[in-house]
């Protein structure tokens, strides 16, 4: 399946694997990137997909294409091991509440930087 949604409601995320099917005879997990490099956050964000897929579908391992931008037909490969699945799903789960408590927090209010400003310039004042 190319584009397959996933969707947990227990922890409230979604998104989507590019692909999810069988690659050299096992099934796989596959998320494409145009990039100079993957970082970490594909790791977790694979993890976060594969828990959110039901039992019954959910394939044994995860991978990232990645294709780089400067040259059309260089790629790299990069798979992950299943024995990290549940450490990097728990990485996601603590990025995703640091989202979340982020997301509701309201903004800083007009004025607060003034009141730093004097705060600061009180203390120096008091120091000599």
């Amino acid at each position: 399946h190319l584009e397959h949604r996933v969707l947990s409601a227990t922890h409230g995320y979604g998104g989507r694997l590019a692909f999810l099917g069988p690659v050299g005879g096992d099934p796989m997990r596959i998320d494409f990137t145009v990039a100079r490099e993957v970082y970490l956050n594909k790791r977790v964000q694979l993890a976060a997909y594969l828990a959110a897929l039901p039992e019954t579908v959910a394939p044994p391992r995860r991978a990232v294409l990645r294709l780089d931008p400067r040259e059309a037909d260089r790629y790299e490969w990069i798979p992950y091991p299943a024995e990290s699945d549940a450490t990097d799903f728990a990485a996601f789960l603590e990025a995703l509440k640091l989202y979340q408590y982020r997301a509701s927090v309201p903004p800083r209010p007009q004025g607060d930087e003034t009141m730093s400003r004097d705060l600061h310039k009180s203390a120096e004042g008091t120091s000599a």
